[in-house]
């Protein structure tokens, strides 16, 4: 496979690659494309679903972020390779967005607690997005279980003596999920296309192991996710059902309009 060029610029302390994932490059204008397309759509869900229709199978690649407890943060806005969580992050971005700047501004109000582009107030953690981003992220599990969800109280980050992300701190939650055991046809019709949904983890210390959105084309229903199984390694539509028999459950936020 020939190798894809990445343009990378700082701009205003904002790391930009471009390049595209098969063909055509992702530039300024082509994205401004994107959101004109997009904005024609009035569903937030159908809105998401839309942009992540033109990132299939875009490269998986983990560790794209710039930043850790040590080094300084920067604002990375990529589309040329992504993993589970840039994926989602972006794709919420656009949906928000009418021209590339917003796109840019909306990225980091996406990623970044009161959009303050350091480290620490990154959004590690799916379980921080309704927080954040409240109104236009809510969480649905509860509505999308009706009845059947589990809540589980998490002390996200910490791991027995050690953390899973070294330098922030460790912070209580509430975690809502469904177990996969409970995800039948009716549940299925509850989900919409675009919902961000998250594979619970039990692991201490985690919300979530996995995220993706929903996608459905007539009576199916997708998972839509950066794919980092070996011999995949991209952005692929794989079965819901047949993604999360094997799981222990989920965790489902969806985006609404601020208007």
């Amino acid at each position: 496979m020939r190798q894809l060029g990445i343009l990378l610029l700082l701009l205003c302390g904002v790391c930009l690659s471009l390049a595209a994932a098969e063909h055509e490059p992702w530039t300024p204008g082509r994205i401004e494309q994107l959101l004109q397309h997009a904005q024609q759509l009035h569903d937030p869900g159908e809105q998401i679903g839309y942009i992540s229709q033109q990132l299939l199978n875009t490269h998986y690649q983990a560790h794209t972020l710039i930043g850790s407890s040590h080094t300084p943060e920067q604002l990375v806005a990529r589309l040329d390779a992504l993993d589970c969580m840039t994926f989602i992050e972006n794709l919420e971005a656009l949906r928000r967005s009418d021209s590339f700047p917003a796109y840019l501004d909306n990225l980091q109000q996406v990623r970044y607690k009161n959009a303050h582009v350091e480290f620490s107030h990154r959004n590690h953690f799916f379980a921080d997005w309704p927080i954040s981003n409240a109104p236009m992220i809510q969480d649905v599990t509860q509505l999308v279980a009706e009845g059947a969800a589990v809540s589980v109280s998490k002390a996200l980050n910490h791991n027995g003596p050690k953390f899973w992300i070294p330098g922030i701190p460790v912070v209580k939650k509430t975690v809502h999920y469904l177990p996969a055991s409970q995800i039948n046809q009716a549940v299925l019709q509850r989900l919409r296309t675009g919902d961000f949904v998250g594979n619970y983890s039990e692991l201490a210390g985690l919300d979530v192991n996995h995220v993706g959105i929903v996608i459905k084309k007539g009576e199916h229903v997708y998972f839509r996710h950066a794919n980092a199984d070996a011999g995949i390694r991209r952005v692929t539509d794989e079965d819901f059902l047949r993604f999360f028999k094997f799981q222990r459950g989920i965790v489902v936020f969806r985006a609404y309009r601020n208007d």
